[in-house]
């Protein structure tokens, strides 16, 4: 390592404990949206959170020598989780209708991962009919943070594998082009192909909201040596090849979710500490370097001014947009974000705060008003 990834290393490992003032700030703010595991044999310790990365390092290589060949069935799935909030009902079928209108060939289905309750609602909205719509009921959660940890369960629906490539999408996320060229993009069947905000650097894996608040050196020296090239990500967008190998990686974030004893965001966190430290992860981008996912950090009420083409959402902080790695060592630092969507971009994500379903309806409808010729 060189003098300067060493120094990172350290000031990495300082920022992710739960203690320093940046992690007390937004633990506090988001407090809300935070789980934690109530079967872990692992106590709340630097001792046994060391124990429990040890044996996910062990299972990492494990799953890295399953296969990563390919299902070749030329049929994609873009799935969705829905529980709790009827106005994400709403949500959904505004993206429905956007997938719809912007994209000729629905050469793919469509999966909610769902309740019997939020099914029956989801069926009578009348955009259904235009897709093949399937359903994996689970028992309803108790809380939204333990309902978005649902999408890790999509290698158990039982017709899996009739599909080749697999999207997500949170209820948020509207289509603004052929989402097939999205699907055309993912190349590789190694990678979980992701979206993130501009300015995004990997000191986010040090805060709560995109990591576990805790490093091994192992962990911190990883990062420091690939400062440039780890991009943490928005949990709320993401395409991958069905594979042995990508079922294996999602049992193992739904492992360490079972196990991890601190608290977790969603399952963003947990996802992000697995993917991006072991390089699994890639964000999407066109051949031009445009990001195909456009991910929005919406203040709410959001505040918003609009064109033929876009909106600029106004008010959003985030705190892990630094410009510079010497910003990371030097200071804190807070960028108010004004998003457009990349000339490529293919799905604008209206991410914030996860239960603000109303807000988040009234900005996608004025962003799609926007945009009708």
């Amino acid at each position: 390592m060189t003098d300067t990834q060493k120094v990172l290393a350290e000031v990495l490992l300082e920022k992710c404990k739960p203690t320093s003032t940046q992690n007390v700030e937004l633990h506090s703010r988001f407090k809300r949206y935070y789980v934690r595991s109530k079967s872990t044999p692992f106590k709340n310790t630097d001792e046994d959170k060391t124990t429990v990365l040890q044996e996910l390092y062990t299972k990492v290589d494990t799953v890295n020598t399953l296969s990563t060949a390919t299902l070749n069935t030329n049929r994609n799935l873009i799935y969705y989780t829905i529980f709790l909030n009827e106005e994400y009902v709403d949500l959904i079928e505004l993206s429905l209708q956007s997938i719809f209108d912007t994209t000729p060939n629905i050469n793919f289905d469509i999966l909610f991962i769902t309740d019997e309750e939020h099914k029956e609602k989801i069926l009578q909205k009348p955009i259904t009919n235009n897709f093949n719509c399937h359903f994996h009921i689970l028992p309803t959660p108790l809380s939204g943070p333990r309902a978005s940890i649902h999408k890790l369960n999509v290698f158990d629906y039982t017709g899996i594998d009739q599909y080749e490539k697999i999207l997500f999408l949170d209820c948020d996320t509207v289509a603004i082009r052929d989402i097939n060229n999205l699907f055309d993009l993912v190349t590789s069947s190694e990678k979980l192909y992701t979206g993130t905000c501009k300015n995004m650097l990997a000191q986010a894996l040090s805060t709560p909201t995109h990591g576990l608040m805790f490093f091994t050196e192992r962990d911190a020296e990883t990062i420091a040596k690939n400062y440039g090239r780890y991009k943490p990500f928005n949990a709320g967008q993401f395409v991958f090849f069905n594979t042995e190998r990508m079922k294996g990686h999602f049992n193992n974030v739904r492992w360490l979710i079972d196990n991890w004893p601190g608290d977790l965001f969603f399952e963003q966190g947990a996802m992000n500490y697995y993917f991006v430290i072991n390089g699994i992860s890639t964000i999407l981008k066109t051949e031009h370097d445009q990001s195909i996912f456009t991910v929005t950090y919406m203040a709410l009420p959001p505040k918003t001014t609009t064109t033929k083409n876009s909106v600029v959402v106004t008010g959003a902080t985030y705190t892990a947009c630094l410009t510079s790695m010497e910003d990371l060592i030097k200071k804190e630092s807070i960028e108010t974000l004004m998003v457009y969507p990349d000339k490529e971009s293919c799905i604008v994500h209206f991410a914030g705060s996860p239960l603000g379903g109303a807000k988040k309806l009234e900005a996608i409808k004025i962003f799609l008003d926007a945009r009708k010729p």
